[in-house]
Parts: structure tokens; sequence; C-alpha cells
């Protein structure tokens, strides 16, 4: 199979698993929780505040944190184990949040067959989503751009305290992604603990809409032992109750 092109860590479809990569661990996330991290404390952030002029600061600090992003440990797995598990399962999918550092998963997935959009409420990133089927708009009115059932799996990470902040947003995106997911579809929810008020798995449309993945490598909880972001991994129940109170036949 093709192999992923992102660097600094190259895999084949398949070839990873979650325990065999350093720094990740299958276990709850009970500490730091609703503790936001002051970034503006970080020597980097201070150097190019005060040293740096704005004309360059801004694209030096663009660079930095696309740099910072590709190497973030959470990135490289859902890099070379979560988008290779959704390749081979195969499918529509909708890829939540566009950048630089995004724009190969796309391209990634078509190559294997599957027919991926994009969506992200900024119009000036445009540029790294899917050319044709991407949607200006919020993850949380994604059930106004998309018909009922319309995908196989959505990736929504990096969302939830990016944009998507408090618990009425976080559970209308929930619920959004529960519309335009197919019965038994994935939800792959990627999150921050010291970016989000409490832990995502207790909002009330997860409780409603979802249950625990089986999928023998997108299951359970993942997180890092060197970054705080998460990883759940939620499969659409085969009937739910809708928006409006009735009951969505599985199909």
């Amino acid at each position: 199979m093709d192999e992923i092109d992102v660097k600094p860590r190259v895999a084949r479809l398949g070839e990873l698993r979650a325990e065999a990569m350093p720094g990740v661990v299958r276990r709850a996330v009970t500490e730091g929780v609703g503790q936001p991290r002051d970034r503006r404390a970080s020597p980097i952030y201070r150097f190019l505040r005060t040293t740096v002029p704005e004309p360059i600061r801004r694209p030096l600090g663009a660079f930095l944190t696309a740099w910072r992003v590709r190497n973030d440990p959470s990135r490289i797995f859902q890099n070379t184990v979560i988008l290779p598990r959704m390749a081979q399962l195969g499918g529509t999918v909708l890829l939540v949040g566009c950048r630089r550092y995004t724009a190969h998963e796309p391209a990634l997935l078509a190559r294997h067959g599957l027919v991926c959009w994009t969506l992200d409420p900024d119009p000036s990133v445009v540029r790294w989503g899917v050319a044709g089927r991407h949607v200006v708009g919020k993850i949380e009115d994604a059930a106004t751009a998309f018909p009922p059932a319309t995908f196989d799996a959505i990736l929504l990470s990096g969302v939830f305290g990016f944009g998507v902040d408090d618990v009425i947003a976080q559970e209308a995106a929930i619920h959004a992604c529960s519309a335009v997911l197919k019965p038994n579809g994935l939800l792959v929810l990627g999150w921050n603990s010291d970016r989000v008020a409490a832990d995502p798995t207790a909002l009330a449309a997860i409780v409603r809409h979802f249950e625990p993945s089986r999928d023998a490598t997108l299951a359970g909880r993942i997180a890092f032992t060197r970054c705080t972001h998460v990883f759940d991994f939620h499969t659409r129940k085969a009937s739910h109750a809708n928006g409006h109170g009735d009951v969505a036949a599985a199909g």
C-alpha cells in the first residue's frame, strides 16, 4: 500500500498499532481537565512577541506552529494510525478543520478510494480543503450543510477548545455529527485536556447518540505522555431519537 507522505515519521497502512508507539497510552484522563495552561509563558512566544517585528512575526509564527503541530505526538498518531485505519474502512468521510498541516489528509484518503469532504468556518483556509467538496461553516451547523446519514466517519480533532469552546457549542457539534453520520458510523473525537471545561464523553449528545467504538484499532481512549491531547472513538448508535423526536432507522 502507499506510504503516508508526512514527516518526521512515515508508516504504511495498518503497520502501526497504538501500543507500539512510544508515549502512547490507553488510559483515563482525570488530571488537568479544565486547567488551562498559559502558552504565553513559552520562551519562544516571549521572544517572538518582544523581539521580532510584526510583519515577520506573523508568517514566522505560522511556520513554527505548523512545525510544532506536525511533530506533536498526537498528530503523528493521527497520521500513522487513525488516518490509515480510516482509509482501510473506506466510505465517505468528513474532516473538520483545515490548515497547512492537514492538507495531505484528503489526498491520502482519496488515494484509497474514499470520498472526502472538509469543513471549516474560516474562508481563508479553503485552499487547504478538498476542491469541490469543501464547506465553509461551523461543525455545529453540519446538519444544514449535508443530508442526514451522509458520512461513514467524521474526524473532529483540535476543534473543542479552539473555537468550539463552551458546552452548549460542543453539544450542538456532537448532535450535528450524529445527524450526518450513518448508523454505526465512526466519530473520532480529539480534544485537549487543558482546553475544555469537562470531559467531552460526558456530553449529553454523546451519551444519547453514541456508544464506544468496537473497532479493533480505533477504540477506547488514547492519551499521550508528552502532550495534553486525547482521542476518543465513538460509534453512532444504529437507531436513536433525532432532534425532532423521531427515531432514525438503522441501515
